[in-house]
């Protein structure tokens, strides 16, 4: 009984770590300026190669979302964008327990639908770069 009082107590403290490391990065990304800044992330695969990865302009893409500018987060990386709401609801599942048990979030954590999306960013890696 004590182990599962610890264990639960610990998966919440992990809930609350990663609800305040996304806030502060929405923060971060809603205030700040990523395209001036020195701060965001740089991709190495672009600065090796020049290729773009599939998450190229990712920080600049959610900049631009909260400022809600679509179309400027479309040309950013259109291929992120569509796949948004796919890691929206694997996010709430991580944060809230009982949204995880939802039909759709158990359907985002099949095998094959996880397979399907990572084969989705490989095909969306090539394009972007072919484009």
């Amino acid at each position: 009984e004590e182990k599962k009082h610890k264990e639960g107590r610990q998966d919440r403290q992990l809930r609350l770590l990663l609800l305040f490391v996304v806030s502060l990065s929405a923060l971060a990304l809603a205030f700040g300026n990523p395209y001036s800044m020195k701060w965001p992330l740089k991709c190495p695969l672009y600065m090796i190669t020049g290729l773009q990865c599939p998450f190229c302009g990712t920080q600049r893409m959610a900049h631009e979302l909260l400022r809600l500018r679509f179309f400027d987060a479309w040309r950013l990386n259109a291929g992120l964008l569509l796949s948004l709401p796919y890691f929206l609801v694997l996010l709430i599942g991580a944060l809230f327990p009982a949204a995880a048990e939802t039909r759709v979030a158990r359907w985002c954590q099949r095998d094959v639908v996880v397979l399907a999306v990572m084969f989705y960013f490989v095909v969306w890696g090539i394009l972007r770069n072919v484009i």
